[in-house]
């Protein structure tokens, strides 16, 4: 149902894309929350016209996105705690 609802709420707020599941060989600090028995998931949300140069960027110096992307991401997680909390619970 988790994914159901990660799905649904990647379409409604980029579009119709398809949503794959995938494995990260990084690194990130939600290990410390798995460490302490806590699932934790990485979710990756950009704008549909993300600059491509950006990408050279990631996990590098001067890491950045676009603003549009922040203004998606923002989007999504709000939408996506609403679906998981209901919307008027926080």
């Amino acid at each position: 149902d988790g994914y159901k609802k990660i799905i649904s709420t990647m379409r409604e707020v980029v579009g119709d894309v398809i949503v794959l599941p995938s494995i990260s060989s990084g690194a990130t600090d939600s290990r410390f929350l798995r460490n302490s028995g806590i699932p934790a998931y990485g979710i990756a949300v950009m704008d549909k016209n993300y600059d491509s140069t950006l990408q050279m960027t990631v996990h590098g110096r001067n890491e950045r996105i676009d603003i549009k992307s922040l203004e998606v991401q923002a989007k999504f997680f709000v939408k996506l705690a609403q679906r998981y909390f209901g919307q008027g619970s926080w």
